[in-house]
């Protein structure tokens, strides 16, 4: 296992490398060869393997495209929610702005 990467404190690990992957609750993000796909899971184990696997009928899969896995364990939904946050501000800044001006608007209703 790596140290965590910069103040966001991922792991890395490879995608041939799941088993290593805790069966807890956390956030994770599949690097893949066009944008990251950030999510959370109760379970990153079992969440992350089936993202990977090759897909059987209609449901998503990473399988071609992942390169590496990058996650944080969590202790609760609160900082799942926050974490998972953090890291679309941090991926998508753009879109992090147009959501956050969406919620603005919102507020005003």
């Amino acid at each position: 296992m790596q140290e965590p990467s910069g103040d966001l404190g991922l792991y890395r690990i490879d995608t041939g490398q799941l088993s290593d992957l805790p069966a807890r609750s956390g956030v994770f993000l599949i690097e893949t060869d066009g944008e990251p796909y950030l999510n959370k899971s109760a379970d990153l184990r079992r969440r992350v393997a089936r993202l990977i696997e090759p897909a059987a009928g209609r449901r998503l899969s990473l399988h071609d495209t992942a390169r590496a896995v990058w996650y944080r364990e969590t202790g609760s939904a609160f900082e799942s929610s926050l974490l998972l946050w953090r890291l679309h501000r941090h991926y998508f800044p753009d879109r992090s702005e147009e959501h956050t001006s969406e919620l603005q608007s919102l507020r005003h209703l």
